[in-house]
């Protein structure tokens, strides 16, 4: 769990899930946005972000912005940032 309440495996899981919010294609978030590609652009908006990418781009119903699923989707994507922070190369003097 993080600080905000969201379990980042959860996340993980839902963010590769084709059927999240009831989607009515074979697509997940992971197809467009693999490891969160493109989704550190949406900063503060990220659960919009979220919202409009389920409902336009998966033809499913968007989890509520205070939902545990929101949560964890957020707290997954988040991890991701993380993980690619902690992972670049220390700047050479």
């Amino acid at each position: 769990m993080t600080p905000a309440g969201g379990n980042v495996e959860r996340g993980k899981q839902l963010f590769a899930d084709p059927k999240l919010g009831g989607s009515t294609n074979d697509k997940s978030c992971n197809t467009c946005h693999p490891d969160g590609k493109g989704l550190e652009k949406a900063g503060a908006n990220l659960e919009s972000t979220i919202q409009a990418c389920i409902q336009k781009a998966l033809g499913g119903k968007p989890p509520a912005a205070d939902s545990q699923e929101m949560k964890d989707l957020v707290a997954y994507i988040k991890s991701l940032k993380t993980a690619k922070t902690e992972k670049a190369p220390a700047p050479s003097s």
